[in-house]
């Protein structure tokens, strides 16, 4: 998990040293400390949520990116950003609808990406 999340991180920097704008980071819960604590092999892991902390104190607190919340998603207009890191540690659509991630939501990034922004 931390190769992947560490080559996620490369893609982003990769990114925002391009970027024209900020990079948003996809909020699928109120705040960092909300992310769920998961269990791996008994020991207590929190990937997604380290992300985003890794994402707040190199992008947030920089200026260089924001937090995008579901509801931005869904109903806002994005095209200021120049990507939207969606960081989430589980496999199928049907774990992402637990998390808030609804049909609006998918529709909204698509037509972000379909405007020409990057989502990764």
């Amino acid at each position: 998990m931390k190769k992947i999340v560490s080559f996620i991180a490369c893609i982003a920097i990769a990114f925002a040293l391009h970027a024209e704008a900020s990079v948003g980071y996809l909020m699928t819960v109120n705040s960092i400390s909300d992310f769920p604590e998961e269990k791996q092999n008994g020991i207590a892991q929190q990937p997604e949520r380290n992300a985003a902390i890794w994402f707040e104190n190199n992008y947030v607190q920089s200026g260089k990116g924001r937090f995008v919340t579901l509801s931005e998603a869904a109903n806002d207009d994005l095209s200021s950003l120049k990507a939207i890191w969606v960081n989430v540690d589980r496999v199928g659509y049907s774990n992402l609808s637990a998390l808030g991630i609804s049909e609006e939501v998918v529709a909204g990034l698509k037509q972000y990406v379909q405007n020409g922004g990057n989502l990764f």
